[in-house]
């Protein structure tokens, strides 16, 4: 989106900014071809007073059986239409009475599950993008997927990670956020209208804004971005806020733990947040647990992976029945090939056996382990080569 999609390439073309009245005018023209295609066609609401716009943006959903992109592209009457295998598809439509410029129309298919988040996240130009501003400090971020709240001590390890679930509901969201869905449902008609629905949910604080401000080290280098190409962005950031603190001087201080624990109990997913921190705890000790196995062995690197390798795959653990002693390590009389995975190998032992007891083990037995593996490797590939010369005799 944003109009630049068939700008590039061995045969660029001129897709101009439209006018407000063409804007809507071919707005609604296209959503009436789309409604042939789609039972679900919605288009975001934009900024207001937006002088010009680069494209035409749809979200759709729930697919007729009539839809193909080309089946679209030729109603459309485009020239041509790109997709880069993602959920929006592209299409250039010759502009009528303008020859060589064309009009670039987007759809961006969601799942009608996730139709009206998306649509949240897509309206009023910066909107979402002040809110994501605002609520990144404490740990919030929305996606496609909903919102979710990143746990600390996963975060600067794996952000991804990190990232928990809460709800794809605009509903449940605003509701948590502490904004008001009937206020947005009836129409934000000017920037002084966002700017305040943006700031009226309960975590807003813009001392952090300020401090972010005053301090260019804490400010990214896509927010940079945001602030050169976004005038909305730009304009609430360095003006709105610092025009108006007066407005929050009795609000509640927010931090992030604090936020956590809400968003925890208000959607119910302690359960998850738990097990998604005890996994990345026994991570972190199944990372430092080979540390000190490296440490005993002596190697580093592919020398001790071949190590590691031959660890998971010829080590296991049995049941002696000696009381608290009476769980053993002994070599497999074959190989477990199952053995390397993702699964953090310190969960086969961690209760049932010293960390100890296993470190040394593996140091006065690692030689051993590593000529099983190195045997198995060599007769695998000795079979191989067996298996493919029968096969060549065979023919």
């Amino acid at each position: 989106m944003g109009g630049k999609a068939f700008s590039n390439g061995p045969h660029p073309l001129s897709t101009p900014r439209l006018a407000p009245p063409l804007y809507l005018t071919l707005r609604d023209q296209y959503e009436t071809i789309l409604r042939q295609f789609f039972a679900q066609v919605t288009c975001p609401p934009e900024a207001p007073n937006k002088p010009s716009y680069g494209d035409i943006d749809f979200l759709v959903a729930s697919p007729l059986p009539t839809y193909t992109p080309l089946a679209l592209s030729s109603s459309l009457q485009a020239k041509c239409h790109l997709s880069t295998g993602g959920p929006t598809t592209s299409f250039a439509i010759p502009l009528t009475d303008r020859p060589n410029e064309f009009l670039q129309l987007d759809i961006h298919l969601c799942s009608p599950a996730h139709l009206p988040w998306e649509l949240l996240l897509a309206a009023y130009g910066d909107l979402w993008q002040i809110i994501g501003v605002l609520l990144r400090p404490l740990g919030l971020t929305a996606t496609d997927k909903g919102l979710h709240v990143r746990i600390p001590e996963i975060e600067p390890a794996d952000r991804k990670a990190s990232m928990l679930h809460l709800t794809h509901s605009k509903s449940r969201a605003l509701k948590f956020l502490g904004l008001d869905e009937e206020k947005y449902d009836a129409g934000l008609g000017s920037d002084e209208d966002i700017f305040a629905w943006c700031v009226s949910g309960r975590f807003f604080q813009p001392a952090a804004v300020v401090a972010r401000e005053r301090d260019a080290s804490n400010v990214k280098s896509n927010d940079r971005q945001r602030m050169r190409k976004r005038a909305m962005f730009a304009a609430f950031m360095h003006q709105w806020v610092p025009a108006h603190m007066e407005l929050w001087h009795d609000r509640q201080e927010w931090t992030r733990e604090q936020v956590l624990e809400a968003a925890v109990e208000e959607f119910g997913v302690s359960e998850p947040y738990r097990a998604r921190l005890a996994a990345y705890e026994l991570k972190v000790r199944d990372a430092a647990f080979w540390a000190r196995v490296s440490g005993v062995v002596g190697l580093e690197g592919d020398k001790f992976n071949q190590v590691v390798r031959a660890v998971k795959r010829w080590v296991r653990f049995v049941d002696r029945g000696d009381g608290e002693n009476g769980v053993g390590m002994e070599m497999r009389e074959m190989a477990d090939l199952d053995g390397v995975g993702e699964a953090p190998w310190i969960a086969r032992f961690d209760g049932r056996v010293s960390e100890d007891a296993v470190v040394e083990w593996i140091g006065w037995n690692w030689m051993q382990l590593k000529t099983r593996e190195k045997k198995r490797v060599s007769d695998a590939k000795d079979a191989k080569q067996a298996s493919k010369k029968m096969k060549l005799d065979l023919t």
